[in-house]
């Protein structure tokens, strides 16, 4: 059992006992083959989001590097912005809470990759096929990045489906929250109208989610 130390938010709302003892136990499975960890203090400071959530002020520090990706093509390097990162994580608001597992969070995210590239410029001097592989492959890491900000405050781990998985629907709606609130500011910051960001199938809505 790990000690409970104030910061812990999230730790600390799940009831003491057996539940906080497969708790860990999970993020220990979930961590393993990434850290030769040999004391709990271990999980804490090398995963702290599984143990309390990233705050606004880690959000925004993290944000710079998250519009700046490498290797990827400048058609969708030009699209990583405040407003693409908000659509990207405002459509995870429509997976419903009864399906908030691995399998179909990943079914969603892909879902978001393939029809992300789809709607991006075909590379110019490239045959079709490879120009949709690169295109597929450069928002796979944009998209998976923008989720790992937002769940992890940027911060390196593992799958962001199954951490969102084990945080469960309703903490990983309130990050995903948070950073929305955050990407809004920006957006506005930069003269935007957020009225008008929209994921082309989803209908999404630019005012606070509910959870």
């Amino acid at each position: 059992m790990l000690a409970n130390p104030a910061n812990y938010t999230h730790y600390r709302a799940i009831p003491y006992g057996a539940d906080r003892i497969a708790y860990v136990d999970k993020v220990v499975h979930l961590v393993a083959k990434s850290l030769q960890y040999t004391n709990p203090t271990d999980l804490t400071t090398h995963f702290p989001y599984f143990f309390t959530a990233p705050t606004s002020s880690d959000l925004k520090a993290a944000l710079p590097p998250l519009m700046k990706p490498s290797h990827i093509p400048s058609s969708v390097l030009t699209q990583c912005t405040p407003a693409t990162f908000l659509r990207i994580l405002q459509y995870l608001f429509q997976v419903h809470r009864k399906d908030w597992h691995k399998a179909e969070l990943e079914k969603w995210i892909n879902t978001l990759i393939m029809q992300s590239a789809a709607s991006t410029a075909p590379l110019e001097g490239v045959e079709a096929a490879e120009s949709e592989k690169v295109l597929t492959k450069a928002w796979n890491s944009v998209v998976h990045k923008c989720i790992r900000w937002a769940i992890f405050g940027g911060k390196s781990g593992p799958d962001g489906a199954a951490v969102m998985e084990l945080l469960g629907s309703t903490e990983s709606l309130r990050r995903l929250q948070r950073a929305c609130d955050i990407l809004e500011e920006a957006v506005e910051g930069e003269g935007e109208d957020i009225s008008e960001i929209a994921f082309v199938d989803g209908g999404l809505r630019t005012k606070r989610m509910t959870y």
